[in-house]
């Protein structure tokens, strides 16, 4: 299934500013799931990974490129319906943050 998506994001406990809107397209067979999207630090990032979902509630682990840190990162992401949560992390000062959006797919 491939879906077209407009994430809205907000980055809590995080010093820098970063971008809010990230237009995304994903591709889901079975459990694995790909994509690229906009990211938070306005690049582009590609991404694969796998799925969990049950009742409505989803677990997402893979990598990502497109990141300042490193060519390429682990991720992890929560969703219940079309809300998600993650972790975040900025190199400077090592701030652990978080990252709550909300995805509209089209």
């Amino acid at each position: 299934m491939l879906d077209l998506i407009i994430a809205l994001s907000l980055h809590v406990g995080l010093k820098e500013d970063y971008n809010e809107v990230h237009p995304h397209i994903r591709y889901t067979h079975d459990d694995i799931i790909t994509g690229v999207y906009y990211n938070s630090e306005k690049e582009i990032s590609a991404y694969v990974g796998h799925r969990w979902e049950k009742y409505n509630c989803g677990i997402e682990v893979g990598i990502v490129s497109g990141y300042s840190i490193a060519p390429v990162v682990p991720f992890v992401r929560a969703t219940y319906h079309d809300f998600f949560v993650m972790p975040a992390f900025e190199e400077e000062g090592n701030t652990i943050g978080a990252v709550f959006g909300y995805e509209f797919k089209f």
